[in-house]
């Protein structure tokens, strides 16, 4: 059967499985289950600390013999000076060893209280109150059990000293006689602890019953005046209270010791022969009825620290599902009153189309009554003013909804029962008192119906997500509490269990509250109705987002494997051949090979990035950074970072095998030139394929962002829009052989040298324009906000990269020194200027909030980054090349990509830093109609209303 995994794992199983479901941007809004859990096992250890059996050393190895305290030499003076405390009963206190006792007066005591238990040869002598010791050699007994060793006494000196002296049970071995002789010592076994030839039983039950029913009989026990730990003596008991039980009875409630130290003192309340042979008692172990004083000091303090922690934490809960909970509820009375205008416009809108389509109809009557009578006045009005106008708008207008098509969801609307439950609209116009807008004008800027819709369907999608968030947030916290208590309990061994669950978290607001779920069900009722035609189920269906779990992608990663090593054998194979085209005498071939490496080389450094941003995304989903919620993508469909690497990987293979197959062939194959742009065709009809296949939802999304980014400045700036163009920024090699391409192909590769960056100015225009897309989209985020910073600041930025890359082909085409000084001023303030820039090399210490656990891949980030913007000095090292090395520029622009790969990491975290520091973890869609927002009285009412409406709709 298999084993429950160690309570460790399973605490880490735990936490992993919190982790998974929390949400990011609130993570510090969660019950801290790892401190709780810290403070727990905090307590558990102050509870060891109590219960536990005082410390005792145990049977000692013969090697540690030495080291003990409690086993000294002869010669060594005891550090506890002429005293030694012997443990007894709860009742009875340490006793010090007085006067000797000789051994005819020891073989008279009871077998309990003989000095049998020490070795007869121990040589002590002192006094009670005095410091100086004076020798006194007992007389020796003629039994062997004490005796472990035979031989002389040099024997036994040896075998102490080296440590190989043991203890039989009780017996211990007599103190050494140090002699310079060695002798083997003998195998021979002691002799049994008691000779047949005694009954310990009988007189040791008799004698100790004796000294349990009269507590005031004294017993002359070991006691010794003298400092020397092996001298025997008696020692006066002192009184024991009188107990009404039996003795039998009285040691049931008494803990038993199961382990002591060796060679201790026999105690009054002496266990059976059997466990006092095979264990010892501690010298100076404390008294069974000692209580830990400051042992229940401790777990009472780490107890109420738990108990502070767990109260801490509730509130902050509370306040946080408070405040989050009265957002929501403004959200959905802004919302709610978005939907209202929506359909009043539309319905006004199909009135108004009404209304033109009886005037038409009626127009057209007439004319065709005054067509009858007579019919050389039909064309009259054709072409003038008062004849009907034929829109060349129509079409377009029709695709945006303008038009005169009245869908299934407009005739649904028409036919709503309006939100005030029976009033009625006058004169074909909505009812006036309860607006809160003014109509624009006929003619004015309308906002059109379907734009509108698509705007509220996505506000409404993701306000539902934002409730599914909170609604999660809740039960998870719940969870945690439950977890957290139940280990308290576990540990406390507390009766009954959960009170803290019970008292407290159970009548907190954020479990008893039903506003959430009335919210929810609130939306999915205003999706059925303006969005489904009433129905709720597939309403309810397109709201719930269905999350990717991490689930097994073995698949991807098999097919991502075999692509990539497939791909690599390929164009290393490739590689070779083409550097022995590079040797080829022919100056003809040696040219057109170098350019067909050049534009492989542009189309493999696209393909590296875009593989860096796989991995990227392999290193956020570790560090809990909510890229998805960054890019915005749809939390249906998005990709694992496993899938989102097939699609590189399917290129890199391609680029491999085609790199292969061009090279392996002929120079003066008819196919020799054609390779690249088999391979560029293969590859856009892979990227824009429509059919429904190879994650068409990522490749759209990858097209319309592209598309977005082409017409910088006209579409508002989100976030993917302007980290795509700082991808693009580290292109400018891709972007320079677009144009070398074109022009090889558009030439037929006649006269080469025209397309290089020595002759061509298209070139450099390509390489400034991710600069120049990046400089619109600040434009455009300036005019939107009116914010000059950052975006004028990061408009000068992205001016003096244009500027750097304008002067480099300045430069490669004059080659000038007047050009070659213009290039390095601009590129050294471009590179300062993006340095300051910098979100994590800006500041010389981190931020409060940090997205990775390591911070020394901030340090070593702040290093790195510098260094690699200056990459643009070798151009300047290697100036006898005037065109520049194509080996150098592809190395060049390699770096610039390895840093963009490291930036990406920063630029995501910095995001999702910044939304963890707001706690947005949904986003806020920008809404169609401008409507004053509801004043605090107005959400009252709302909230009124909405209640009444739902305790109806419950009755």
């Amino acid at each position: 059967m298999p084993t429950a995994p160690p309570l460790h794992f399973r605490a880490q199983d735990e936490i992993c499985k919190l982790e998974q479901d929390l949400v990011p941007e609130w993570r510090v809004k969660y019950l801290d289950y790892k401190v709780g859990k810290k403070k727990v096992k905090a307590i558990a250890k102050a509870l060891r600390n109590v219960t536990q059996t005082p410390k005792t050393p145990g049977r000692q190895a013969s090697t540690n013999l030495l080291t003990n305290a409690f086993y000294q030499s002869p010669h060594r003076p005891r550090p506890n000076g002429d005293t030694l405390q012997v443990p007894t009963s709860q009742h009875l206190g340490p006793t010090p060893i007085s006067s000797p006792v000789s051994t005819t007066h020891a073989k008279q005591d009871p077998p309990e209280e003989g000095p049998s238990e020490l070795g007869p040869d121990v040589d002590t002598a002192s006094s009670l109150g005095s410091s100086e010791a004076s020798p006194v050699k007992p007389a020796p007994m003629t039994s062997k059990e004490n005796i472990p060793f035979e031989g002389s006494a040099r024997d036994s000196s040896t075998a102490w000293d080296s440590g190989a002296v043991t203890n039989y049970g009780s017996i211990v071995s007599s103190p050494p006689i140090h002699n310079h002789h060695f002798r083997p010592p003998s195998l021979e076994l002691p002799d049994p602890a008691l000779g047949p030839e005694e009954e310990p039983f009988a007189r040791h039950n008799r004698a100790w019953r004796k000294s349990q029913l009269e507590p005031h009989s004294t017993s002359p026990l070991r006691n010794s005046t003298s400092t020397h730990p092996y001298e025997i003596g008696t020692t006066h008991t002192p009184p024991r209270a009188t107990s009404s039980l039996l003795p039998k009875h009285r040691n049931m409630f008494k803990p038993r010791r199961t382990a002591s130290n060796p060679a201790a003192f026999a105690s009054p309340d002496r266990p059976r022969l059997i466990r006092r042979i095979f264990s010892t008692a501690a010298v100076e172990s404390p008294h069974v009825g000692d209580v830990p004083l400051a042992g229940y000091k401790e777990l009472d303090t780490r107890q109420a620290e738990f108990q502070k922690f767990l109260d801490s934490e509730l509130n902050k809960i509370e306040t946080f599902y408070k405040w989050k909970e009265h957002q929501a509820s403004e959200r959905l009375i802004v919302l709610r009153n978005q939907l209202h205008e929506m359909r009043d416009r539309r319905i006004e809108e199909v009135r108004a189309m009404q209304k033109a389509r009886d005037s038409q109809k009626k127009e057209q009557e007439r004319l065709g009554a005054e067509g009858m009578d007579g019919g050389s006045n039909v064309f009259a009005n054709i072409g003038s003013d008062s004849g009907p106008r034929v829109d060349w708008r129509h079409p377009i207008h029709t695709a945006r909804g303008v038009g005169h098509h009245i869908g299934k969801n407009t005739k649904a609307l028409v036919n709503m029962d309006p939100p005030n439950h029976g009033a009625k609209a006058t004169d074909g116009q909505p009812h006036m008192d309860r607006r809160d807008f003014q109509r624009r004008s006929a003619n004015g800027n309308e906002i059109a119906y379907r734009d509108a819709k698509r705007k509220l369907r996505l506000a409404m999608q993701e306000f539902y997500r934002g409730l599914e968030l909170l609604k999660s947030y809740a039960l998870l916290n719940r969870t945690a509490f439950r977890k957290i208590n139940k280990k308290y309990d576990k540990v406390m061994e507390a009766r009954p269990t959960g009170r803290f669950m019970i008292e407290k978290v159970n009548k907190a607001w954020f479990v008893q509250s039903e506003v959430l779920e009335n919210q929810i069900v609130a939306v999915e009722d205003l999706y059925a109705r303006y969005f489904e035609r009433g129905n709720r189920k597939v309403a309810v269906g397109k709201l719930r987002s269905k999350s990717i779990k991490a689930g097994d992608h073995a698949g991807s990663i098999f097919r991502n494997g075999l692509l990539v090593a497939a791909g690599a054998v390929f164009g290393i194979q490739g590689l070779v051949y083409g550097t022995e085209h590079l040797n080829d005498p022919d100056p003809v071939i040696l040219s057109q090979a170098s350019y067909l490496l050049q534009i492989y080389g542009g189309y493999f450094l696209a393909l590296l990035l875009v593989l860096l941003f796989c991995l990227d995304c392999r290193i956020w989903t570790q560090a809990k950074i909510n890229y998805v919620f960054i890019f915005e993508f749809d939390t249906r469909h998005h990709l694992h970072w496993h899938q989102l690497c097939e699609l590189p990987c399917l290129f890199f293979f391609l680029l491999g095998l085609t790199l292969w197959l061009n090279f392996q062939s002929s120079a003066y194959h008819f196919m020799f030139l054609y390779w690249p742009a088999i391979l560029a065709a293969v590859s856009a009809l892979i990227l824009f394929f429509p059919a429904p296949m190879l994650y068409h939802r990522s490749r759209k999304w990858w097209a319309f962002s592209n598309f977005r980014l082409l017409l910088a400045g006209v579409y508002p700036v989100e976030f993917r829009d302007f980290f795509l163009g700082d991808m693009y920024c580290s292109q400018t090699y891709a972007m320079g052989n677009v144009e070398l391409f074109f022009c090889l192909y558009a030439n037929h590769w006649n006269n080469a040298a025209q397309c290089n960056s020595r002759n061509s100015r298209l070139l450099g225009f390509f390489s400034t324009l991710p600069g120049i897309w990046r400089g619109l989209q600040c434009l455009r985020r300036y005019y939107d906000t009116r914010n000059a910073f950052p975006h004028l600041v990061n408009f000068g930025k992205y001016t003096f990269t244009i500027l750097c890359y304008m002067t480099l082909s300045l430069h490669r085409i004059d080659g000038s020194m007047q050009t070659k000084a213009l290039f390095i001023t601009c590129a050294t303030i471009n590179s300062i200027y993006c340095c300051l820039g910098n979100p994590y090399a800006e500041h010389p210490f981190l931020r409060e909030v940090l997205g990775y656990k390591n911070p020394y891949v901030y340090y070593a980030a702040m290093v790195i980054d510098p260094i690699l913007r200056f990459n643009w000095i070798f151009y300047v090292i290697f100036t006898n090349e005037i065109q520049h090395s194509a080996v150098l520029s592809f190395l060049v622009s390699m770096s610039e990509v390895g840093r963009r790969g490291m930036w990406t990491l920063f630029r995501v975290e910095n995001e999702h830093c910044t939304n963890v520091g707001r706690f947005r973890a949904s986003r806020d869609v920008p809404l169609p109609y401008e409507i004053p927002s509801p004043t605090p009285s107005v959400i009252e009412e709302s909230r009124d209303q909405f209640a009444a409406h739902q305790d109806g709709a419950g009755s």
